[in-house]
């Protein structure tokens, strides 16, 4: 993952598939800093203390007394289909599954804006890394607008997969040596989110 600036999490029971039996990633957006440019760290590739801060963040979901970030909260609790969690869930939940953001450059806090142009081209040769070492069954893509800034076209980069409840539509990321199924729902962030999701991932869980 030469091009990474952001490692993934990697959950330590990720390879053997954790409490799901398959191998989960999980596409979030992008980080958000105050003065990203003002930095100057924030480029695929570098190395520096910027590299751990998506780790970081999963660790501190399972910590004691780490941050704690709402979407997280609600991811966990949406796979594991619970209305409340336990600190043994949660590390059940983070230890199964790999998290990773999209854009590899941070992106300012100040206004909440979106990744410019430049940040979506520049992060799709270390997402394609991290696809081709990670080897998902499943990928979940947070939020469409991550979905329609992602690199390729539907139904050619990204063949049809099967659609499943709800009438929901499923993808297929074609890497080198695997296809994987892939489901686009809404950011947990977003007023749109609803845990009615939880049966549409779980049968697309299933047919990864």
């Amino acid at each position: 993952m030469d091009s990474v600036m952001f490692f993934p999490w990697i959950g330590n029971e990720y390879e053997k598939g954790g409490i799901f039996g398959k191998k989960i990633l999980i596409l979030g957006e992008a980080h958000y800093c105050e003065t990203p440019d003002d930095c100057g760290a924030c480029r695929p590739g570098e190395r520096n203390d910027c590299n751990a801060m998506t780790e970081q963040v999963i660790k501190d979901q399972i910590s004691d007394s780490g941050k704690k970030h709402a979407i997280f909260t609600k991811l966990a609790k949406l796979f594991l289909d619970k209305d409340s969690l336990s600190e043994a869930d949660k590390n059940d939940f983070w230890n199964s599954v790999s998290y990773y953001n999209y854009v590899q450059t941070s992106v300012s806090d100040k206004a909440r804006v979106a990744p410019n142009s430049e940040m979506w081209s520049i992060s799709e040769i270390p997402f394609n890394e991290v696809m081709e070492e990670l080897e998902p069954d499943f990928l979940l893509i947070l939020g469409f607008r991550l979905w329609e800034n992602m690199a390729g076209q539907e139904g050619v980069d990204w063949p049809v997969g099967p659609v499943i409840c709800n009438d929901h539509k499923t993808w297929y990321y074609k890497g080198k040596r695997k296809r994987t199924l892939s489901l686009i729902i809404y950011h947990p962030s977003s007023f749109t989110f609803s845990y009615d999701y939880i049966p549409i991932v779980k049968h697309a869980i299933s047919l990864s």
